[in-house]
């Protein structure tokens, strides 16, 4: 896999690792970090910030369920929140 960062791919440009073609892609995930070929980290927050508001989002319609103190669901919900921002 390369990322690229100048002007458009030309039709004969290829890379290569050990005899094996490599894809040319704009971004790509590995182990929940998302490189772009930017070299900025924007969708890497934003993809967090996405999976927090989920977390946050299946934690709130799911609270009745489980008899907690309330002092431990502030602590949660401080903790989904930091995650968002």
């Amino acid at each position: 896999m390369v990322l690229r960062k100048r002007g458009p791919l030309s039709n004969d440009e290829q890379w290569s690792y050990d005899n094996n073609k490599l894809e040319i892609v704009d971004n790509f995930i590995y182990l929940g970090t998302v490189f772009n070929y930017t070299g900025t980290f924007v969708l890497n927050q934003e993809n967090l910030a996405g999976k927090g508001l989920k977390a946050l989002n299946v934690f709130m319609n799911n609270i009745k369920q489980y008899p907690l103190k309330p002092s431990i669901i502030c602590q949660l919900l401080i903790i989904c929140y930091l995650v968002t921002i």
